[in-house]
This record gives structure tokens, C-alpha cells and sequence, in this order.
């Protein structure tokens, strides 16, 4: 340890360039990090309802659509369908999404004198000729839609978007939600519409990361520098272990892009696991440090000392802490 210490010592100018370098170049491929908050992040590889879901995808499509509902008596009178059409041929439109489906563009299938024929749900002649309670228990009477697009009472209706497969790419997927939503906040009436589906879900929760992020990553380190100020009352000591918390979490983020890791629901924490595993460890060395800094005429050789008697306990102490971490994700993965 001692050996360690004066080599560490006689070379911190070499030591101290090599990590601003390490520094500089994990924090370069920090901007190219992706975000993935699909299912496949909160499920381990070879989970037999994941490998069900993967195949019930490939056969039939995948869970990519966005679905509009809301309700009403009025459902089937003539302003309400103008609307519900307005809105179908506007998500139409919307680049990324593959078809849409409604009231107002969808087809039955019907049986005459002559064999089967395929027709609109809501004919022409019935908007005109039929009274809406009357057009609602026809549609209703219809089962194939039942409970899809409206409900068993008639007084509930959706709007189904599908949309193309995306992968990975979440800014796609964003960008066709928020236009869903922007069409719907320019068409909708005075009643309140429902928009649910998986990118509506995924795009709620990244929202919710993006808002703890700034709300919790400023506020958490603002107050820990406060207590750290009102006990040891030094600016240097309250300077130095936030930049190291900030080195870490820059070598952090750096390795999960070179690894190819992305940023989801799990390693959305990382800043605030890092934050506190480093402060614990700087408290204990700033704590033993003003102990003994008195006692020493020069800063080094009281640093030296301080490395000394606590370096290994500290060592050990990160190194248990992240056995512990590991532990937990062997219990994960052996589920």
C-alpha cells in the first residue's frame, strides 16, 4: 500500500492527465447514447413470457398502435362521426402510421339472397334515414367490432392507430404520438379523450425519467452539498467530491454506450447510485482528513496518512457494495 501511495504521489501530474483523457474521450461517446424503454429491458434473456410475447409478435404483428377513446350519448349523431372521421383521415396521414381504424372506415361482412358481400359498418343510407339510438343498436347488434371499437352499451367508442415497426427507434415512435395528440387536441370536442397503447406508455414513463432527471439530479446534490457545507464549512472539501461524482457518472454513462447498453427504466438510477456511493466514501476521507490535517505541516503528508489508515477500509467497503449489486443481478437472471 505504501509503494501504491508513493507512486501515486511522485506521479499524479502523469496519473491526472491520463484521466482527464479518459474523461474527455467516454464523456465524446456519452452523446451517442440511446434510450430504450421496450419491454425486452425490464425482462432477462430466455424469460419464457418474453420468448411467448417475441413469437405472438412475429406471427401477428406487434404491439405497436395507439388507441383513442372517449365517450358519450352522442356518440352516433351526426357531428360526433364528422368528427371521428376528421380525426381518422388526419392520423392517416401521419407519417409512420401503417392504417387506422374507426366508425367511420370500417367494413362488415354481410349475407344475401346472393352470397356474402363486404359493406361499411355505418352506411350511407342509415346516417341519413336512421335516428341515432336507432343507428346505435344496429352497430351494436354487430359483434365484430363489439368491445374494439365501441362498447357493449354503445356509448363508448375508440380509434385504433397501427403503427410500423420501429425497433429501437424511440424518437420515431415520439413524434407519431405526439402528432396523434396534436390532432386530437385541434378536433376533439368538449369531452375528454383517452389515448393509451405501448408508445403511449413508453413515451409517459420516458417523460417521467426525462422529469426526474432534472428535478431530482439538481435538487439531491444541492442538498447534500448544503450538509456537507454545514459540517466541514470548506469549499475545497465540498468542491472536490462533486467533481469526482461527476468524473464517475461521465465514466459510467461512457462505458454503458461502448458496451452497448442503453439508457431505460434500470439505468435511469445510475446518477443518483453514484452520487451516493461516492459521497459516502469522500465524507469518510474529508472527515479523517480535518481530524488530522492539524497535526501535519504540509497537506500531502497528512493525505498520505489519511490514505494510509483508511484507503483499504474504503476499498473495501465500494468493492462490497458492488458485490452486493452484482449479487442482486445473479438473483435476477437465475429467476
Amino acid at each position: 500500500m505504501n509503494k501504491l501511495i508513493e507512486f501515486t504521489f511522485k506521479y499524479w501530474k502523469w496519473i491526472l492527465g491520463i484521466n482527464v483523457l479518459l474523461t474527455l474521450i467516454l464523456g465524446y461517446f456519452i452523446l451517442g447514447i440511446k434510450v430504450d424503454n421496450s419491454i425486452e429491458t425490464m425482462s432477462v434473456d430466455g424469460d419464457p413470457e418474453l420468448l411467448l410475447l417475441q413469437k405472438t409478435e412475429k406471427e401477428y404483428g406487434g404491439n405497436e398502435f395507439v388507441v383513442v377513446s372517449f365517450k358519450g350519448d352522442d356518440i352516433f349523431t351526426t357531428p360526433v362521426l364528422a368528427m371521428i372521421e376528421r380525426i381518422t383521415t388526419r392520423i392517416e396521414d401521419v407519417k409512420n402510421v401503417e392504417r387506422v381504424l374507426s366508425l367511420t372506415n370500417s367494413s362488415t361482412i354481410e349475407g344475401d339472397s346472393e352470397g356474402f358481400g363486404v359493406y361499411p359498418l355505418l352506411k350511407e343510407s342509415s346516417l341519413q334515414l336512421k335516428k341515432p339510438e336507432e343507428l346505435r343498436k344496429e352497430v351494436i347488434n354487430n359483434r365484430i367490432y363489439k368491445r374494439w371499437l365501441y362498447s357493449e352499451d354503445g356509448k363508448s367508442t375508440s380509434i385504433i392507430a397501427w403503427i410500423v415497426p420501429m425497433g429501437k427507434d424511440d424518437a420515431a415512435r415520439w413524434r407519431v404520438v405526439d402528432a396523434i395528440k396534436n390532432i386530437i387536441d385541434e378536433e376533439k370536442d368538449n369531452r375528454k379523450f383517452y389515448l393509451y397503447g405501448m408508445p403511449v406508455y413508453q413515451k409517459a414513463i420516458m417523460d417521467a425519467m426525462i422529469r426526474d432527471q432534472f428535478h431530482l439530479t439538481p435538487i439531491v446534490p444541492f442538498l447534500m452539498g448544503l450538509l456537507l457545507f454545514f459540517f466541514f464549512r470548506d469549499i475545497k472539501l465540498l468542491t472536490i467530491p462533486f467533481i469526482l461524482i461527476g468524473i464517475c457518472a461521465l465514466w459510467a454513462f461512457g462505458l454503458l454506450t461502448l458496451s452497448s447498453n442503453t439508457l431505460n427504466y434500470v439505468t435511469n438510477i445510475l446518477p443518483i447510485v453514484l452520487l451516493i456511493v461516492c459521497i459516502c466514501d469522500s465524507v469518510h476521507i474529508m472527515t479523517h482528513y480535518k481530524e488530522i490535517n492539524k497535526d501535519y505541516i504540509h497537506r500531502k503528508d497528512a493525505l498520505k496518512d489519511v490514505i494510509i489508515r483508511i484507503g483499504i477500509p474504503i476499498m473495501l467497503t465500494s468493492i462490497t457494495t458492488g458485490v452486493g449489486f452484482f449479487s442482486l443481478g445473479a438473483v435476477v437472471l437465475s429467476q
